[in-house]
């Protein structure tokens, strides 16, 4: 007996360290940095416990009464960044959070009645995402059990190890603000409603339909968009009728569906009746009176107009790769104005493929198609077919919202991800197919390393909030870099070109050099410049040009000989390599790439100091800019192109 339990123990360590492994993972992650709206759900439930549901906050009212549009973000723009009042709802002098209440109700009042004091947002997060993660591993195990019995404990544990990073959870921890707290709440009660309703289908208990109900009808209250995850407690009841014989009683799939409808209706009215005792309105949350870069009052928050653009962020668009550690860059936040007009309509932020940086998300399919030709426990198939409408039905629902953002991936990636996971153990539990196992493990591992450098690179937050990590990861990661750039003669630094103008007309703007990062299909994400705007006679004035065409700084006039040859000098962040480096002192290297200067035949025309962008190619274009932004290429004659050799020495 003694025996068995210690094989039974010895046989499940891999098990419990991968689960361990990842655990303590996502409790490195989150900073301890004081965000914008850090505060917001330890406010709401001090309002809670003292009968209210505005935030008080009665000084940024008053200074919000006194705007002529409270609304307009130019206007409110001090008062919503100074008072940290970003993204709340102003409605009759009074501010709300239209965040929904749940993670407030669960977490944040306990624990103020508990201990006094209020719950940090980043401790709640982190709890919620392990919560989560402890729920869809269990989930995976158990249908590991059924689907793919032999498979060995050692490669359950790297799949539970994968699992942890390719629901996206350590991208979201990256950043816990308002936001992220409650798109992880709702992570963590759809994980529970998806356990329980698993057991449900495997056992029949209405006690566990009961739970999944509830956590269902809880987790509307953090997430109202995942409504339509609500079709999966009714289709499992049907799916478990049918797999039952005819005597079976149908007073009792009567009976489960009345219970779960109960549930799920008495959790919407209560977030009804929230919406109506603040706004007066039963379907309004907040958004249309809420104060951010975007006018939301008359904007609807949901359009099936941008069903393709958003699908075309989630599944195909690229990440910018990079020479540098991480390797991998994104846009942080990027607004774009659609139908013209000067307004922004819709924000991009920080989204790529799911698919190119989780790769293992493409056997989802196999693990339907293996499990129908096999001859398993149909419940294994049922759930599966839970999991695929889950999954349909939250990702449907982003499609319609505004914009996307990588924060939003929780929101179905485990019930991809599950599948595809299950589909992976049923390619590694074939004994016959050697090649195909090994096959298998390669997307998996690239999911885990394409998701940590993305979590790593993830606003730059890493760098800036744990920077002896980041700098040993870098110096570590970089030294291959640093080879290859030896090997091949690579260079940094400021560019020395030769060139000849001819005359143009009056008012004309050209690129003279410049660097471009990542972009979605409709701006540019990120690009540095200069460029020259010819003036009347031989005068001319260059421009250091950053973003969505923002001038930082422009020259005096200068007088530009046609047909005479000039020299120039140049230099910005995007031409030097990111720090940490092995061959370069950390110090001067980001000394010398916050400067933007450029000389003129021996005369320095622009000089100013501007933190450089996240991370670029060493590589810039010289006569011609990003496409998108429709400037005119170089118009003159380019003599010669070189770095000069006065820029500092490797660091000793």
């Amino acid at each position: 007996m003694a025996e068995l339990l210690r094989s039974r123990i010895v046989g499940r360590l891999p098990l419990l360290a991968a689960i361990v492994l990842v655990l303590a993972y996502y409790a490195c992650i989150p900073s301890r940095r004081v965000e914008l709206s850090s505060d917001y759900y330890p406010s709401l439930a001090r309002a809670f416990l003292q009968g209210r549901l505005d935030l008080g906050r009665k000084d940024e009212c008053v200074k919000l009464a006194s705007l002529r549009d409270p609304y307009d973000a130019y206007e409110n723009a001090r008062i919503r960044f100074h008072g940290r009042v970003h993204d709340l709802s102003y409605y009759n002098g009074r501010l709300y959070m239209y965040f929904g209440p749940t993670p407030a109700v669960l977490a944040f009042v306990p624990w103020r009645l508990l201990f006094g004091a209020d719950l940090d947002s980043s401790r709640a997060g982190l709890a919620f995402a392990w919560v989560g993660f402890l729920a869809n591993a269990w989930l995976l195990l158990s249908l590991l059990s059924v689907i793919a019995p032999g498979l060995a404990q050692g490669r359950r544990a790297a799949l539970v190890f994968v699992l942890g990073f390719a629901t996206w959870c350590p991208v979201v921890l990256r950043r816990l603000e308002v936001y992220e707290v409650a798109v992880l709440c709702a992570y963590a009660l759809s994980s529970i409603g998806m356990a329980c309703l698993w057991r449900y289908l495997r056992h029949g208990q209405r006690g566990w339909l009961v739970g999944c109900a509830l956590s269902f009808g809880l987790m509307l209250g953090a997430r109202p968009s995942l409504v339509l995850l609500g079709l999966c407690p009714p289709l499992a009841i049907l799916l478990r009728r049918a797999g039952l014989s005819k005597r079976d009683p149908l007073r009792r799939t009567v009976v489960d569906c009345a219970s779960t409808a109960g549930i799920l209706a008495g959790c919407l009215a209560l977030l009804l009746w929230y919406n109506q005792a603040r706004f007066g309105n039963l379907l309004e949350f907040g958004t249309t009176y809420q104060l951010s870069e975007l006018r939301m009052r008359g904007r609807s928050l949901f359009s099936w107009s941008r069903v393709a653009l958003n699908l075309f962020a989630y599944l195909f668009s690229t990440p910018h790769l990079t020479d540098h550690f991480p390797f991998i860059m994104c846009r942080g936040w990027q607004p774009i104005e659609l139908g013209g007009g000067g307004v922004v309509t819709y924000v991009v932020e920080g989204v790529c493929s799911v698919v190119l940086l989780s790769p293992v998300c493409l056997f989802a399919m196999l693990a339907w198609l293996r499990l129908r030709r096999a001859t398993m426990p149909a419940v294994g198939g049922r759930m599966l077919l839970v999991l695929a409408v889950a999954c349909a039905a939250a990702f449907a629902t982003l499609l319609a919202v505004s914009g996307p953002s990588v924060r939003y991936l929780p929101d179905f990636s485990p019930w991809l991800m599950i599948p595809a996971l299950i589909g992976v153990a049923l390619v590694l539990q074939n004994r016959r197919g050697r090649v195909e196992r090994g096959l298998a493990r390669v997307p998996c591992w690239i999911t885990v390393l394409c998701i940590f450098l993305y979590s790593a690179q993830y606003h730059g937050l890493m760098r800036q909030t744990q920077p002896a990590a980041f700098r040993l990861l870098a110096g570590a990661a970089n030294l291959p870099v640093a080879w290859a750039e030896s090997l091949f003669g690579l260079q940094h630094g400021p560019v020395e070109v030769e060139f000849q103008v001819s005359r143009q007309p009056e008012g004309r703007v050209e690129v003279l050099i410049g660097a471009e990062g990542a972009s979605m299909p409709i701006r540019p994400d990120r690009n540095e410049y200069f460029a020259i705007e010819y003036l009347s006679g031989d005068m001319a004035r260059f421009y250091f040009v950053r973003d969505f065409n923002v001038v930082l700084f422009k020259s005096d006039p200068v007088l530009l000989a046609p047909d005479a040859t000039h020299r120039l000098t140049l230099g910005f962040g995007a031409l030097y390599p990111q720090s940490p480096h092995p061959r370069f002192d950390d110090v001067t290297l980001d000394a010398l790439a916050n400067r933007s200067f450029l000389e003129i035949d021996g005369r320095t025309v622009i000089e100013a100091y501007y933190p450089r962008m996240e991370a670029f190619g060493s590589h810039p274009r010289f006569g011609s800019g990003p496409e998108a932004l429709e400037l005119a290429p170089f118009s003159g004659k380019v003599i010669v192109v070189r770095r000069p050799s006065a820029w500092p020495a490797p660091a000793k």
